[in-house]
């Protein structure tokens, strides 16, 4: 129970890591109170549903840090990819130009009185 508790509240901890103070102390509190509502509703849940929860939410942090990692690495080397082609050309950019023609609109169909 208590594993699956801070699998829930940990995700939390480590997105607002780079986050300011008053965000993430607001993130905190609304982690700690859905860690206790998860510890509430897991009392009285299956040990077997605590156990899927615990260790789907252990894999998704492992899921969630090895992504931000790769992205982080690629856009490391997008940022010093682009800076280079910064120096070395200039991009000319033109107005877009388009030919319109507009449909000319049918009449409607009036209504014959008798």
């Amino acid at each position: 129970m208590l594993v699956f508790a801070l699998a829930t509240f940990l995700p939390m901890i480590l997105q607002n890591l780079k986050s300011d103070s008053k965000q993430r102390s607001q993130m905190l509190l609304i982690g700690g109170i859905m860690t206790i509502m998860m510890i509430f509703i897991s009392w009285q849940s299956p040990a077997g549903v605590l156990l899927f929860w615990g260790v789907s939410s252990i894999i998704g942090i492992f899921q969630q840090q090895i992504t931000q990692t790769v992205l982080r690495k690629q856009d490391d080397k997008v940022v010093q990819s682009i800076s280079a082609e910064e120096d070395d050309e200039i991009i000319d950019i033109k107005p877009l130009e388009l030919n319109v023609e507009r449909k000319i609109k049918k009449k409607k169909p009036t209504k014959k009185s008798k």
